[in-house]
């Protein structure tokens, strides 16, 4: 068992690979310039295990597949292809990508709780948060030209909230099966926006103030308390 168990590539390293594969904890890769390639698996119970690649690496992953906490990814600069994998009960899940990473990708398709991808700036292009059973607190912040913005969740996951407040196009939150507290943000002139409920989702929120366009809240069934 790995104790503390620390890498740091500081400047442009190529094809950095670190395999912690049983129970290490406060696993930290630190590769905070041009890295490309960088690869964290952690796949056991590892704890607070931590990818640092803050200026502009390049195919950035973080591969946690089993019940790893506090696992986090930073990347806040103009890293590309960024995926952080987390696919069984992981807790406390962060994705930090602040400007203009492209193909930002979390992946948590099972009881992770306590889920968070933050893409504050201008993550262009392909920003997508996959929690597709029983996840809790889930949040997807895209603040200002996001575009093609998916949130999923189609099972029972609960405070579900997906944040776009300037002017995200394509902007899709799918909760189909028995969400609560789900929360659709877009508050100036976002364009083709789309909330689909479409069973026994409660207390569902679609905020669109300003001059949004094409504005979709589907809740076909026992939906209750819909607000638009």
């Amino acid at each position: 068992q790995l104790v503390t168990s620390t890498l740091h590539c500081p400047q442009t390293a190529s094809n950095i690979t670190l395999h912690c594969p049983q129970t290490a904890s406060n696993v930290t890769l630190h590769s905070p310039q041009t890295a490309s390639n960088v690869t964290l698996h952690c796949p056991q119970t590892a704890s607070k295990v931590t990818l640092l690649s803050p200026q502009t690496a390049s195919n950035v992953t973080l591969h946690c597949p089993q019940t790893a906490s506090n696992v986090t990814l930073h990347c806040p600069q103009t890293a590309s292809n960024v995926t952080l994998h987390s696919p069984q009960t992981a807790s406390n899940v962060t994705l930090h990508c602040p400007q203009t990473a492209s193909k930002v990708t979390l992946h948590s398709p099972q009881t992770a709780s306590n889920v968070t991808l933050h893409s504050p700036q201008t993550a262009t292009s392909n920003v997508t948060l996959h929690c597709p059973q029983t996840a809790s607190n889930v949040t997807l912040h895209c603040p200002q030209t996001a575009s093609n913005v998916t949130l999923h969740c189609p099972q029972t996951a609960s405070n579900v909230t997906l944040h776009c407040p300037q002017t995200a196009s394509n902007v899709t939150l799918h909760c189909p099966q028995t969400d609560s507290n789900v929360t659709l943000h877009c508050p100036q002139t976002a364009s083709n926006v789309t909330l689909h409920c479409p069973q026994t989702a409660s207390n569902v929120t679609l905020h669109c103030p300003q001059t949004a366009s094409n504005v979709t809240l589907h809740c076909p069934q026992t939906a209750r308390l819909v607000l638009c």
